[in-house]
């Protein structure tokens, strides 16, 4: 439907008008020739109009003047319309032309870069080890070969396991895959130690690496040895560095706090938002319109950008921005013990799911209670005393002095 209304707007349309009484004879002229006109009727003071394809014009015209019959154009449209209308003023015509082939040009550049990552990435840096590549904003999209962008990309990004660089329109769409270190182990390549994460008493080594100083039934606090990275050799005496490496379970003690205040504030908003509108053509930002703000009231400030996208997915260099600013005040509320309860336990069990993840729980106690800080604030205290079996082995660096 839609591409049919963009073809009838360059076919260009006439509305034609004819006297009330050669109205009908028009009409059967016009049909008998196998010319197409739509939307026939007749007005209040009884005169025909109908509706004809600016291609069809002249021939209307030529037909009807042979049969005597005069016929006033009464509206055009379209795009013959638009160039009948500012032919003599060719400036018009021209920077459209010049608009048009600015924009389509404006495609074959990078405009924008987006970076999504699966974890914690230095943006800029990503932004500069692109640039150096040379994908960049301003960068023509043609000369860039992005497969080996991306490769070149590894052997320059240390902390990178994948990447990849796609186009969407205007837009380079980079995403990344941070390289993950072994969790406790750090960028530990050369020689270490294994020490314990937590006080516990050992149940059993499991060394694959290194010389152990533990065994079955130790009791350790938190930092001490386990496995050595220093191996002696018995025949010479004399000493080899290795990166220790091993599995230590042991049974250990945890204590787990969470307090829930009894009282908190709670931000209700009221009134309308103000907006503030701003427009980015390429690398320029314009200010569109101001936000009216009252000083003595907060707000809230949310904002949304949106990029200008043609049929096609053609993402153009313009996008718009706006930031909302809501108000609100800040209403002090009074929680009762059990609601705070209902918000410890969702707490307690979060906390426990990241601290004791690889754990296996033996036993778990739980005492609550209701206590008052030196302000006079009250908080719902929950403890939770947890015994479980765990690995404590830890990897840290072993420093050898020369």
């Amino acid at each position: 439907m839609l591409f049919l209304r963009f073809l009838k707007f360059f076919e260009g349309q006439d509305v034609l008008k004819f006297d009330s009484d050669c109205g009908e004879k028009a009409l059967g002229l016009m049909n008998s020739r196998g010319i197409v006109y739509r939307c026939p009727g007749r007005e209040e003071d009884g005169s025909v109009k109908a509706e004809i394809s600016h291609s069809d014009r002249q021939k209307v015209i030529s037909l009807l003047d042979k049969n005597g019959i005069r016929v006033y154009i009464i509206y055009e449209r379209g795009f013959p319309a638009l160039v009948s209308r500012y032919k003599r003023r060719p400036g018009i015509l021209i920077g459209a032309v010049i608009f048009l082939f600015t924009m389509w040009l404006s495609t074959q550049f990078i405009w924008n870069i987006e970076i999504y990552s699966s974890g914690e990435t230095d943006k800029d840096k990503v932004i500069e080890n692109l640039s150096s590549l040379g994908c960049k904003v301003g960068a023509y999209i043609p000369s860039i070969d992005f497969y080996s962008l991306c490769t070149k990309y590894l052997l320059i990004a240390d902390d990178t396991a994948w990447v990849s660089v796609n186009m969407l329109g205007t837009t380079a769409e980079v995403r990344l895959l941070p390289r993950m270190d072994k969790e406790g182990q750090g960028d530990i390549s050369g020689p270490a130690n294994v020490i314990s994460k937590y006080d516990g008493v050992v149940e059993y080594v499991n060394t694959f690496d290194g010389d152990s100083v533990v065994t079955d039934g130790d009791s350790v606090v938190k930092g001490q040895l386990l496995i050595s990275g220093v191996i002696e050799d018995k025949n010479d005496f004399s000493n080899r560095f290795v990166r220790a490496d091993g599995i230590v379970m042991a049974k250990t003690y945890h204590e787990i706090t969470v307090s829930v205040p009894l009282e908190y504030t709670e931000r209700v908003y009221s009134g309308q938002p103000e907006q503030m509108y701003d427009i980015g053509i390429f690398a320029v930002k314009l200010r569109l319109k101001r936000p009216s703000l009252d000083a003595a009231k907060l707000y809230e400030e949310d904002y949304e950008e949106n990029r200008i996208i043609l049929p096609g997915n053609i993402i153009l260099p313009v996008t718009k921005y706006v930031t909302s600013y809501h108000p609100y005040t800040d209403e002090t509320r009074q929680r009762t013990s059990s609601e705070a309860a209902l918000i410890a336990d969702a707490e307690m069990a979060v906390k426990i799911a990241d601290e004791l993840a690889d754990a296996e729980i033996i036993s778990r106690e739980t005492e609550a209670s209701v206590i008052t800080d030196d302000d006079g604030c009250q908080f719902y205290n929950l403890c939770c005393r947890i015994r479980c079996t765990e690995n404590i082995a830890q990897t840290v660096p072993l420093t050898v002095m020369d």
